[in-house]
């Protein structure tokens, strides 16, 4: 579904400074911002970008339109889970061994493990079954 840009209107004639006989005059371009819904003119219409289905759609809402709108995306943000920005989900690591004891713990065992960064799953086993 693509949506149409707001309407431009041009008042004034355009001519360029080369026509014979004829002086350049202004032009003035009037921008005017429709609520997609309603119909209606209004000067506090705005744009809402929506994902679906991997494609993004923007819509031009007035406030009264803009309600329900909104109401519902609070019900995503409340209820969602964030999306990365190619649509998977991020990846979150609950933490319940401190990562510089894990790699103090790996060094002394001749484990590799790099200075930064994730530690391998299996490196954090082996602490934790080292530690009980």
């Amino acid at each position: 579904m693509l949506l149409p840009p707001p309407r431009v209107r041009e008042v004034g004639h355009r001519c360029s400074p080369t026509d014979e006989g004829r002086t350049p005059v202004a032009t003035k371009t009037v921008t005017t911002y429709t609520c997609d819904k309603c119909g209606r003119e209004n000067e506090e219409v705005r744009t809402y970008t929506v994902p679906v289905d991997g494609t993004s759609y923007a819509v031009d809402l007035c406030p009264k339109d803009a309600k329900p709108f909104v109401a519902a995306a609070a019900v995503a943000q409340e209820f969602g889970h964030r999306l990365s920005g190619n649509g998977s989900r991020f990846r979150t690591t609950v933490l319940d061994s401190d990562p510089r004891a894990v790699r103090a713990w790996a060094a002394s065992h001749g484990i590799q493990v790099p200075a930064r960064g994730r530690l391998a799953k299996s490196v954090v086993d082996q602490y934790r079954a080292a530690r009980s």
